[in-house]
């Protein structure tokens, strides 16, 4: 972990390799020319500089290039990729403004990468014209030389042939999808960035480096998985809720599954919006991080993306009333009629008959039996128990440990045993 500034890894460009110097193989003697970096010679009386954008003259192309620059009138090797036709400067007019920024945010030291590619997006216009297709063979040197800068700040996640914004900086600023630590090399201890902590990537490359807003001044290498787009926590309702649902539901091994797949149901809204496939590509960290969770839950009759129906009835997860233990159903016998109809529909019919007292409702055939005594069994969570709230038996005929393995009496109305003996055994 660093806490400095990122380091530009751009070169200047300074080369002289014959690949370098093929740029140049289309200037004539004669022809105006004009500087694509600042350029400085030194002479008898001192430095000459020559701005970008400065204009000059190619006296000789041959093993070297040679120009004369009307600024300063200094004649001077260049490299060719430094250099290109005047007439490019028509072509392009936004070049006048980019070059110079460029230049300037170059050789600024306390510039991190993403803030020079963000002075350079500022003159989008010029980005995407010097990199047009037909520029490659009328302007190479400036196309060559643009498509660089292009190529390294997009990997950062800006994007210097675009207006900005949300798409433009489509990465440039994230937030951590997961608790993320580090070990200070200071020996200061654990540093914690929270769910949810904003920050910006300063460098992509083997690994991505963000800058964290808090802790402030954290800087910190992550992996793609722990990081999304910023934009993300505001395009779908109640992600921030789902998250920190997971971070304490997750890693609690006293939750069964299907308990851990109830508490993120809760959140349900949150979970139909992220894995919405127009996010697969715009929010991959979210998409991905959701789709991983809601995999095994379907497996047990849970889908994260449909909301749990309100009710008044308790909700018992992972259990059926047992005619092996005794359920009745309301005419008194030991198997219940299978209704194939919704839940809220297995409720009101539940609701206006006095004989019943719960319904337990399969998940995977989406129907429900309704009982009149229901001794339940915690074994399958295709199953879930919903007892009714006006017959909800008094504290001694049930048990208030939900994940025993044992059978328990969960409803004990009209019981055919006396109240004591309507305990768990």
């Amino acid at each position: 972990m660093e806490r400095q500034r990122g380091v530009w890894h751009l070169s200047l460009w300074f080369c002289w390799s014959a690949a370098c110097l093929r740029a140049a193989a289309g200037l004539d003697i004669g022809e105006e020319v004009f500087a694509l970096d600042i350029l400085s010679y030194s002479t008898d009386s001192g430095p000459v500089v020559i701005p970008a954008v400065g204009l000059g003259t190619v006296q000789k192309n041959n093993s070297d290039l040679t120009v004369l620059w009307t600024d300063g009138g200094k004649a001077g090797v260049v490299a060719g990729n430094l250099v290109e036709r005047k007439a490019c400067l028509t072509t392009c007019a936004a070049l006048s403004a980019f070059l110079p920024a460029a230049s300037e945010a170059l050789r600024n030291g306390s510039m991190m990468e993403v803030d020079r590619c963000m002075a350079m997006q500022r003159h989008y216009q010029a980005a995407a014209c010097a990199m047009a297709s037909a520029q490659e063979s009328q302007c190479p040197s400036a196309f060559s030389r643009m498509k660089q800068f292009s190529d390294v700040c997009t990997d950062i996640g800006v994007d210097i042939a675009s207006a900005p914004g949300d798409i433009a900086l489509r990465f440039q600023r994230i937030f951590a999808l997961t608790p993320i630590r580090y070990n200070t090399s200071a020996g200061s201890g654990i540093v914690h960035v929270a769910v949810g902590s904003r920050g910006r990537i300063i460098r992509r490359a083997a690994s991505i480096v963000v800058l964290w807003d808090e802790p402030a001044g954290l800087v910190g290498n992550v992996a793609e998985a722990q990081v999304d787009n910023a934009t993300c926590l505001e395009s779908c309702a109640g992600l921030m809720d789902y998250l920190l649902a997971g971070v304490s539901a997750v890693p609690d091994t006293a939750l069964t599954q299907a308990e851990l797949c109830l508490a993120l149901q809760a959140h349900a809204n949150a979970s139909a919006c992220g894995l919405k496939e127009e996010n697969r590509a715009m929010c991959p960290g979210v998409w991905s991080l959701l789709k991983e969770r809601a995999g095994s839950c379907p497996t047990i009759g849970v889908d994260l993306t449909k909301e749990i129906p309100p009710t008044d009835y308790e909700h018992v997860p992972c259990t059926y009333c047992s005619s092996d233990l005794g359920a009745r159903d309301m005419t008194g016998t030991a198997f219940a009629i299978f209704h194939y109809i919704p839940l809220n529909v297995c409720e009101e019919w539940c609701a206006t008959n006095s004989t019943c007292g719960a319904i337990d409702y399969s998940i995977t055939k989406s129907g429900c039996r309704m009982w009149s005594w229901c001794p339940s069994n915690v074994q399958s969570c295709f199953w879930a128990l919903y007892e009714k709230p006006a017959q909800r038996p008094p504290p001694c005929q049930r048990s208030t440990r939900r994940r025993r393995p044992t059978p328990r009496l969960a409803l004990c109305r009209s019981p055919p045993l006396p109240c004591g003996d309507c305990q768990l055994r």
